[in-house]
């Protein structure tokens, strides 16, 4: 049996000759493109799914040859591939969406926006962080802050 031909993007792809084989779930993608990088093989791209899904890349024809343990060795490694996948997406989204704990925590007695260490109130939640601010600087010993040094 020849390799067939695809046409994707106006190139003109060609499958190995045993591809047949291989169900559409393992073969995710018949060609791939890395972000600003070059053109990937069909095999190369293939090997890497199929690590990706378990199956050794040097066995799979040994496997197809017993087509139930094939299809069910697939359709099992595809499964858990899927949701590890799903797993990570979803931590990493987690992670984009956790937002940082506040800054500043805001003092309020009585409804009043209040220093806790001069008692100062204030109408703006922005001149409160600036006087928390101006609080920090007042605060620092003279070796944090930064010394001028003369040349002479």
């Amino acid at each position: 049996m020849g390799s067939k031909v695809f046409y994707f993007s106006d190139r003109y792809l060609k499958r190995p000759r045993h591809s047949y084989l291989l169900p559409i779930t393992i073969s995710f993608f018949s060609y791939s493109i890395c972000k600003g990088g070059q053109l990937l093989r069909y095999e190369a791209v293939l090997k890497r799914h199929m690590k990706q899904c378990s199956i050794v890349p040097a066995r799979w024809e040994t496997f197809t040859k017993d087509r139930s343990h094939w299809r069910r060795l697939v359709n099992t490694n595809v499964t858990i591939f899927e949701l590890r996948r799903f797993k990570e997406l979803d931590a990493k989204r987690d992670e984009l969406k956790a937002r940082p704990p506040a800054a500043v925590s805001y003092n309020y007695i009585a409804g009043v926006l209040t220093c806790s260490e001069c008692s100062r109130t204030f109408g703006t939640k922005s001149g409160y962080a600036s006087h928390l601010r101006a609080h920090k600087r007042r605060s620092k010993p003279e070796s944090e802050t930064v010394a001028v040094t003369e040349y002479g």
